[in-house]
Parts: structure tokens; sequence; C-alpha cells
């Protein structure tokens, strides 16, 4: 960070977060300097600044991009207090980064196929069920955000676990 200048580095177009840069400059003094980098280019923009980094923070609206850098050592890991109360899905285990939203994920549920409400999917792993073979769909798999999903999976509950999963849905 510059005297009075933190430069950001966004891959978020959506939300805009323009009101809470401007609300950090009114209580800082500090000028947010805005850079926005299209989230699937951010692992070699940073990995090309190793050396002399430009940024000063990132936002992405993925924990994939980040985590797929992590252990190349171009984060500056930081325990901040706020940081040791996250669950650790919601963070690097070296507080290399951390999140601060979770992407929802919602199903729809068809009732003339799923009349009983207690038979409709509560988890993701729900919808590998024999009950529910056949019965449901997805975006298809190269959308960015079942590519995300499967990603997410995998880091959190590790690659046996989310191959099986997928192996039965």
């Amino acid at each position: 960070m510059t005297d009075k200048a933190l430069t950001i580095y966004s891959g978020r177009l959506r939300p805009d977060l323009t009101p809470i840069y401007k609300l950090f400059e009114g209580l800082t003094g500090i000028k947010a300097s805005v850079e926005m980098i299209y989230h699937l280019d951010v692992e070699q923009r940073i990995k090309a600044e190793r050396a002399d980094p430009q940024g000063d923070l990132l936002l992405t609206n993925s924990q994939v991009a980040v985590e797929a850098v992590r252990e190349s050592g171009v984060f500056e890991p930081y325990q901040a207090e706020v940081a040791r109360g996250y669950d650790s899905w919601l963070r690097a285990p070296d507080y290399a980064w951390l999140s601060f939203t979770a992407w929802p994920r919602s199903a729809m549920v068809n009732r003339q196929i799923l009349p009983d409400p207690k038979t409709w999917p509560t988890r993701f792993e729900d919808f590998a069920s024999p009950e529910l073979r056949g019965k449901a769909s997805t975006s298809t798999v190269n959308e960015e955000t079942m590519v995300s999903q499967v990603s997410a999976l995998r880091a959190v509950k590790g690659d046996e676990w989310t191959w099986r999963l997928i192996d039965r849905l």
C-alpha cells in the first residue's frame, strides 16, 4: 500500500462494490484504487507480479482461483483476529485468503415428481440417492458455477469423497 492509497484488484463485477470502497475511504482517509481483472485471469496476473506486487488487495468471486496459487507463496498469510473465528472452509489453512461471502446454491423441486416435502433433497449428497436417480438435472458441467461447486467440494471434502459423489449422480 502506498502512502494513503490502497490498490485493489477486483474480479467481482456484481454486486458493484463501489459503495463499500467509498465507505472505506471515508472511514480511513485512504484512497481505494480499483482495477477490474477477469476472475479467470487473476491467477496468472498475481503470479506475473510476484517479484514486484502492484496490488494490495485481491477480491475475487472464487476460492478456487486463490487456492490454486496459494502454495506458490504469492500471498502473505495474515491471521487477523476476525479470521480466527472463521470456519475452516471460509479461509485458507494458513490464512493466506479469507472468504467474506459464500455463493448460495439452490434447487428447485417439481412437486409433480416429488409431491411429499419429506422426500425433497436437503443436502447436495441427497441428489446422489437411489430415490432421486434420473429425477435431477443440472447446468452443463462446464458452466463456471458447476466447476466452482465441484472444486469447492474437492477442497472441503477431498477428492475421493467428491468423485464418489459424482459417480453416483
